[in-house]
């Protein structure tokens, strides 16, 4: 038990070095943007979205690393291990859910003022992240998850987006989405937790 916590530890910190070195790789990103001259309306917009990208890759490595370890210790159909700090995991949905929000918004502001391709690009960035934060969320709080419904949304979304229909996509990201953020947002700063 003592060498499993001593791993998580270590993986811990792996994890925040590779946080702090992706941060610093948008620094550079984000003094390019500035460089050519974006007005700072378009420049809070792109660091938006390299912000959800950072966050979208740590929750994809948190996420390969949890399932990597739950594969190897026998127990991916299992409970969540109680190494997993549960409270830590609440505080990273708190902080992604409004860069998530932030990110759909720009993709929204794309698609309905006509620049579909930088939407398109952004895209699956933000599926990954609504994906994370379901797949965290029916974990955590399976009963909040109306897990039916998101199927529809997210159907909808994906044959809207298979069908390049970009008035049907800003319709999800704007009437469905933003609710959906907004209700986790609510469950993750007050709503229940079957595990106290």
């Amino acid at each position: 038990m003592r060498d499993q916590e001593l791993g998580l530890i270590g993986e811990e910190t792996e994890l925040r070095t590779l946080e702090a070195e992706l941060r610093a790789e948008a620094k550079p990103q984000q003094a390019a943007l500035e460089d050519v001259g974006l007005d700072e309306v378009e420049l809070r917009k792109e660091k938006a979205i390299l912000e959800e990208n950072h966050a979208v890759e740590d929750a994809r490595l948190i996420r390969e690393e949890f399932s990597d370890r739950a594969v190897s210790e026998g127990i991916a159909d299992e409970a969540p291990s109680e190494d997993v700090n549960e409270e830590e995991v609440i505080e990273s949905l708190r902080e992604y859910l409004p860069k998530l929000h932030n990110g759909l918004a720009y993709i929204l502001d794309k698609y309905r003022t006509g620049h579909v391709e930088q939407a398109d690009s952004a895209m699956p960035d933000a599926i990954e992240g609504l994906k994370w934060v379901v797949d965290v969320m029916e974990i955590i709080y399976p009963e909040e998850m109306h897990m039916e419904s998101l199927n529809e949304t997210f159907g909808s979304l994906l044959d809207a987006m298979e069908n390049k229909d970009v008035g049907t996509i800003a319709d999800v990201i704007e009437f469905e989405l933003f609710d959906l953020v907004k209700i986790w947002s609510n469950i993750c700063n007050s709503g229940p937790n079957i595990h106290d």
